[in-house]
């Protein structure tokens, strides 16, 4: 066990004893209860489906435990949080928590690195810089919706310290991540707004994005760390080790599907039909880059298909949510 499986044992377990003390389970009913037992109960499935046909279990619980912890979460945080004051708390708890990390960058870049990243690839962990990319969306959605001003000016004041260590961490995908979740937030705003932003911040934008380009394209300055992590996304073959090696684990993955379309089952190595470079990570042959074409190459069609029906109906339940609600706060 780590850490979260006992804070989630925790959590579960303080409830059922406080309930049962009251004699009274009060369970909160799941709105949208169906979609992820559907996936929790494919993820079990492959995993047994796995260990039946030559795989090993405890490798098994090793790729999926990130996902239970997801669907066990989910469940538990719906019997646990269950008022305003609750929810204030769990998203001042995130952004407090993001904020600590942001001040961590910076001190571990300018205290134990003297100012220079030099050949470190990042100075905080991975996931980090892309609950960074959420919390500056947040940011921007409390402005527009007009969220609670303490958040806002909280969020204002950390921002220049989590913005340097998002770029310290050098994540392409974090910038993905960033990207898509402004062009979410465009879609939502009013027409009006909308406009506005498009007049004023976008168009106005894009000449001064194109000069910053053209000048640190092929700089190997600090200033220039945005543009080269944007730059890595489109290089290809031996320019981007990077890049080729999640090309190559792509190949393998094709055709680990093709030939078990049914799906392998978790705990067993996925096809390898061209050879990877060894990496500092003991489950490289089980877990891949691309875990769109892992969950389809581990679940096969039908366990790939609960997947999405899982966070397809959750974003269509949420976009209903955000058109009946008015609060700024739940609408950010």
């Amino acid at each position: 066990t780590n850490p979260v499986e006992m804070l989630l044992a925790l959590m579960a377990g303080s409830w059922l004893i406080k309930r049962l003390a009251l004699r009274h389970l009060d369970v909160q009913p799941i709105r949208m209860w169906w979609p992820p037992l559907l996936y929790g109960g494919a993820l079990l499935l492959f995993s047994v489906y796995g260990y039946v046909t030559g795989g090993d279990i405890m490798i098994a619980l090793w790729e999926i435990r990130a996902l239970m912890y997801m669907l066990v979460t989910y469940c538990v945080g719906s019997q646990i949080i269950r008022t305003d004051a609750q929810v204030r708390l769990v998203i001042w708890a995130l952004l407090t928590g993001i904020a600590i990390k942001g001040f961590q960058g910076v001190w571990r870049y300018v205290v134990d690195l003297g100012g220079s990243l030099g050949d470190i690839e990042a100075i905080t962990g991975h996931e980090d810089a892309v609950f960074m990319a959420t919390v500056f969306v947040l940011t921007l959605c409390l402005w527009l919706f007009k969220g609670p001003r303490n958040m806002l000016m909280f969020q204002l004041f950390t921002l220049p310290s989590t913005f340097l260590t998002f770029l310290f961490a050098q994540r392409r995908v974090a910038y993905g991540a960033l990207a898509f979740g402004m062009i979410i937030v465009f879609g939502y705003i009013p027409a009006k707004t909308r406009r506005w932003l498009l007049l004023y911040v976008m168009i106005p934008a894009i000449p001064l994005l194109a000069l910053y380009a053209g000048a640190f394209w092929n700089s190997g300055s600090g200033v220039a760390m945005p543009i080269r992590q944007v730059k890595e996304i489109f290089e290809t073959g031996e320019e981007n080790r990077s890049n080729l090696y999640r090309d190559i684990e792509r190949i393998n993955l094709v055709a680990t599907i093709r030939e078990s379309p049914q799906g392998i089952g978790f705990g067993k190595k996925y096809k390898i039909v061209v050879p990877l470079d060894a990496v500092d990570f003991p489950l490289w042959e089980y877990i891949p880059h691309n875990c769109i074409l892992w969950m389809w190459c581990k679940m096969g069609f039908v366990g790939y298909w609960t997947f999405w029906i899982f966070l397809g109906l959750l974003i269509v339940q949420l976009t209903i949510d955000f058109r009946h609600t008015k609060d700024p706060l739940y609408r950010s």
